[in-house]
């Protein structure tokens, strides 16, 4: 892939971040985030301050998860697939991402996590489901919209941007 490509890329993810991220704001779903953070750490300080930090721990984890997806690698999927169905590319990318989290050990280290803070959390335990909800739809832009960089790479001819 050549360096135009390559910064096009970048350029429309970059774009797909800030309509997302515009989205988001006229929602309100960054605030809710914010808000169920403040919660949860505010629970659980109530029965164990030593305890507290933990919700930091776990968006880490999700940011790692999230990291894994990339809109160069899901074009270059989608260019090394021009022919399939754009459902098969999603498939193969997402085994792919798949792969990765099994191999970090990252779906493990969250379903860990996110039970010792559901526990911590007691009745207000739908809090952290809310919590892993609203931050993937808040940092997750890519990874939801991951479909779009694959057909990119299958319509290579196509305007970069044309597809937002």
């Amino acid at each position: 892939m050549n360096g135009k490509k390559q910064t096009a890329i970048e350029e429309f993810e970059n774009e797909l971040r800030d309509k997302v991220c515009k989205q988001n704001d006229e929602d309100l779903i960054f605030s809710d985030l914010t808000g169920l953070y403040v919660d949860i750490i505010g629970i659980i300080s109530k029965t164990d301050k030593t305890k507290a930090g933990i919700i930091y721990d776990y968006a880490k984890l999700l940011e790692q998860e999230l990291q894994l997806y990339s809109g160069t690698e899901a074009y270059i999927t989608g260019r090394e697939a021009k022919n399939e169905p754009e459902n098969e590319v999603i498939k193969i990318y997402m085994d792919k991402i798949a792969k990765l989290i099994n191999e970090k050990q990252l779906s493990k280290h969250i379903q860990t996590c996110f039970e010792e803070i559901a526990g911590l959390l007691g009745d207000k335990s739908g809090l952290i489901t809310e919590f892993t909800e609203a931050y993937r739809t808040v940092h997750g832009s890519i990874a939801y919209n991951i479909h779009e960089f694959i057909r990119l790479g299958q319509t290579s001819d196509m305007d970069m941007t044309a597809a937002i």
